[in-house]
């Protein structure tokens, strides 16, 4: 078992939503190399290993392998945060049973279900392992899916608060490391935060909201997940989310501007900055368009040094990429040596400044079309996210 510290870290604030945090605090784990103890000060690099779909910080590859060795083989510090909605996989199935059996009646001429018993009889009776996409049930959790901006803002929080309070860390030498999901925030996070990170490494990350994951109830024409109810029948089931997708006078409405702050793909949002990006992406992968990361990259190119890499069958080594679906299976290890070795010269990069966006109290603001999405970082508090809409500022200038 791997030996690491616990911190706990102010959960960022939910502007878009304004509904409060499950916890008003996350944890965060932190492990340290072996000769952590005798580190001058600013001399350790920080790895910020962010965990993907479903998993969390306790994660036994993550918790007892991935994180421990990349400690061990880089001498560094390895920070892995658990953000906002980071367990993905379904928590309790809350079943609305009338609803599900009308659904169901609907659906099949014939069927007069009123109960689970009477709904396994009809479905022997005709032979469903599956139920229609109509006939879904809802998940329920103590968080919803944000999809980027409150789990990128939680890593950032718990990036300045360790480097605040470990003195061995060096703000010049952090870097981000994430697979599908994670590579995605690590990206996320260099687009909010351009002068605070040395490297990012991703793989197979997403380029920008995947709108089946937010609204898996009102795009009923891509409700993809199911679930299994009684070891035997698989039924379609939907996130619970507060957004809405349908009525833009709401204030719930996830317009234009939620999307277009999650996304990698607008060239403004990209501010030149040191930062050295490594991407692998799989030419086939179906869940994560290349087309569009393809788009993310050549945005992040006008500011940006970036080292991108479409994974083909060529490259299937059993080593380090084992197939073309998305992930490609990868051993995160082997890809992390890989990119040191061959990408950045056999060591870790560094910023030639000392200050990041936390330490200089810088103030960014992107545009995304009707309202500016202001991120402000402070050396004591962090960083802190308004939405100001272009209407008011205009109001305001008159």
């Amino acid at each position: 078992m791997s030996s690491h510290r616990i911190f706990e870290i102010s959960a960022s604030e939910d502007i878009e939503t304004r509904l409060p945090r499950s916890a008003p605090r996350i944890p965060a784990y932190l492990f340290m190399p072996p000769k952590a103890g005798k580190a001058d000060p600013r001399s350790l690099p920080l790895i910020v290993s962010i965990a993907g779909w479903g998993q969390t910080i306790n994660h036994p590859y993550l918790l007892d392998k991935l994180n421990p060795w990349l400690a061990k083989n880089y001498d560094a510090a390895v920070l892995c945060v658990q953000y906002h909605n980071i367990a993905r996989s379904p928590a309790k199935i809350n079943v609305n049973q009338q609803g599900l059996f009308a659904s169901f009646n609907a659906q099949y001429e014939g069927a007069a279900v009123n109960s689970f018993e009477t709904l396994a009889v009809e479905c022997r009776k005709r032979g469903l392992r599956y139920l229609d996409k109509s006939c879904f049930i809802a998940e329920s959790r103590d968080s919803y899916m944000n999809f980027g901006l409150l789990p990128a803002l939680d890593c950032l929080q718990a990036v300045h608060h360790v480097l605040g309070a470990v003195p061995a860390l060096d703000p010049r030498r952090v870097i981000l490391f994430g697979s599908s999901y994670g590579g995605y925030l690590a990206n996320l996070m260099s687009k909010f935060a351009p002068h605070s990170f040395a490297g990012v490494i991703d793989n197979a990350g997403f380029a920008q909201v995947n709108l089946r994951d937010v609204f898996s109830r009102e795009l009923s024409s891509s409700l993809g997940w199911k679930t299994t109810v009684n070891g035997n029948l698989n039924v379609h089931y939907a996130y619970s989310t507060p957004w809405q997708l349908e009525d833009g006078s709401v204030s719930s409405y996830f317009s234009d501007a939620h999307r277009l702050i999650r996304s990698l793909i607008p060239e403004a949002h990209w501010i030149a900055s040191e930062t050295r990006h490594v991407i692998y992406h799989s030419a086939n992968d179906a869940l994560a368009p290349l087309g569009e990361k393809r788009l993310a990259v050549e945005a992040m190119k006008k500011a940006r040094e970036v080292h991108f890499h479409e994974v083909g069958a060529a490259d299937i080594d059993g080593q380090v990429f084992k197939n073309l679906e998305h992930g490609m299976n990868a051993s995160l290890r082997n890809l992390f040596a890989r990119v040191v070795d061959s990408v950045w010269g056999g060591t870790l990069p560094q910023r030639a400044e000392m200050e990041n966006d936390f330490a200089a109290a810088r103030r960014y603001r992107f545009d995304c079309g009707l309202v500016d999405y202001v991120f402000s970082f402070d050396p004591e508090k962090g960083v802190r996210v308004e939405r100001e809409e272009k209407a008011l500022q205009a109001a305001a200038a008159v």
